[in-house]
């Protein structure tokens, strides 16, 4: 007899496949507009606002940057290599793992040309 209105055991629902290589790729978008988001927040309340807001926003942006970021793009290649394993999409996970090792690098090139400066 089905217990709490159930008629369905699970062994009769089809599994569904997962898209690793879609959510490697939506990792990478996902942290781009994190960060695209907070350099926006950081230079509106950087220039009109207050030296409170423009401290909170600079701390902000140096959370997204250099934390959240980095931490999506690794599980964004995580995510890539699970997809190639499993054959789940190769060709997305292929993308989803050169899309986030390409943003990787461009926001170390970024950083490291925002210090370039500051050594000298």
């Amino acid at each position: 007899m089905p217990q709490w209105g159930r008629n369905a055991s699970l062994a009769d629902i089809p599994a569904q496949p997962r898209r690793y290589g879609r959510w490697s790729i939506l990792f990478a978008l996902a942290s781009l507009l994190l960060v695209g988001a907070a350099i926006g927040v950081f230079f509106a309340l950087s220039d009109g606002g207050s030296e409170g807001s423009a401290n909170a926003a600079a701390l902000a942006l140096g959370i997204v940057y250099f934390l959240v970021a980095p931490i999506l793009h690794v599980i964004g290649i995580v995510f890539g290599f699970v997809g190639i394993a499993r054959d789940d999409s190769r060709f997305s996970a292929v993308v989803g793992i050169l899309l986030n090792i390409l943003l990787v690098l461009i926001g170390a090139g970024l950083a490291y040309a925002g210090t370039r400066g500051a050594a000298y």
